[in-house]
């Protein structure tokens, strides 16, 4: 028996909204599965990977090829399918040639002509290089658009497919993209990445400081934030939609520990938590949990832990913006009584 191989699909696109990407690795791990069951390709798991430029499956445990297969098919009922005689009609005989059988092969059961077809197992790298692109056109998104000409469509423009089963690239191509064993870095200076097997997929990446597991940058975001607050003593509030938001914004979390005028506390804490978390995206800071907001905020950024500074001003800067229009319209707004 031959060795079991594992086999890698990396979508690399201009960066996807947020939202798309939870979805789009949910639809993509059940499309896959099904894809994989319907062709009677048997595996072990089928693990999904997302960040805002890549959606990636990883299927562990593929044979070499498909199993056999076995299917019953039937035809036109019994007085059409034998003649006077008891012999098989031009009917019967025609559906023998259309399914490649011999007249030894066919049966009557219940009443109508039948046969059961016996059906090779595919190479399974074979398989994957027809699979691989019907996956990536039954993905469906709230927004797609058209970049190219063939009309293909998709969230953002496409530009990178990787594609390999073990060490071994598979070949397709989609929307004018042709898939290789390459795959990408961080965004600013992308490093062009070889992949050897679909086993180090994560790591690979990794070494490049690119997370491509959701749930390794969800613990990378919240430890990272909370040694940030650790410097003003207070608490980083993280709500789980704007945790999973944040999440899929970046492929390598960095937090910046901001600050902001004092004098805006004396607005309503839903009005700072509205500017700090739906405008900005930032982590609201407590001085312990369930107490009042502080002066400070969480950001996390994507990308090399570098002119922090010039960011931190940069946050505080839209951040002190955001807070002025509040504080304007919320003191208008108090000028006319209920």
């Amino acid at each position: 028996m031959s060795a079991l191989k594992d086999a890698l699909l990396e979508i690399g696109s201009e960066e996807l909204p947020a939202s798309f990407i939870t979805a789009g690795l949910t639809q993509l791990k059940a499309i896959a599965e099904n894809s994989l069951a319907q062709n009677k390709a048997s595996f072990h798991s089928v693990s999904v990977y997302g960040t805002p430029r890549r959606l990636a499956v990883l299927v562990s445990g593929l044979p070499e090829r498909s199993d056999d297969q076995s299917r019953i098919v039937t035809g036109p009922p019994e007085a059409v399918a034998k003649d006077a005689h008891g012999q098989w009609s031009a009917a019967a005989l025609g559906f023998a040639r259309k399914h490649g059988l011999k007249p030894n092969d066919l049966a009557i059961q219940n009443g109508r002509l039948s046969a059961t077809l016996h059906v090779k197992g595919a190479a399974t790298r074979h398989l994957l290089a027809a699979l691989f692109p019907q996956w990536i056109s039954k993905l469906e998104f709230p927004k797609t658009m058209v970049w190219e000409p063939t009309n293909f469509r998709y969230p953002r423009p496409l530009r990178w497919l990787t594609a390999l089963f073990g060490s071994e690239p598979i070949s397709f191509s989609v929307a004018g993209v042709r898939s290789g064993r390459w795959t990408f870095g961080l965004p600013l200076n992308p490093k062009k990445v070889s992949l050897t097997s679909p086993a180090k997929y994560v790591s690979s990446l990794k070494n490049e400081c690119v997370l491509v597991d959701s749930a390794t940058r969800q613990n990378a975001i919240q430890r990272l934030a909370e040694q940030a607050v650790k410097r003003v003593h207070g608490h980083a509030i993280m709500p789980p939609e704007l945790l999973e938001q944040v999440v899929n914004l970046v492929e390598h979390p960095v937090a910046i520990l901001g600050n902001f005028n004092p004098a805006y506390l004396e607005l309503p804490s839903e009005v700072l938590v509205t500017c700090l978390e739906h405008h900005q995206k930032f982590f609201a800071v407590s001085a312990k949990e369930g107490e009042a907001l502080l002066p400070h905020f969480i950001g996390i950024r994507n990308g090399m832990s570098v002119h922090q500074e010039i960011v931190k001003e940069g946050y505080e800067r839209v951040l002190a913006a955001r807070l002025a229009d509040a504080r304007f319209f919320y003191q208008k707004d108090r000028r006319t009584r209920l």
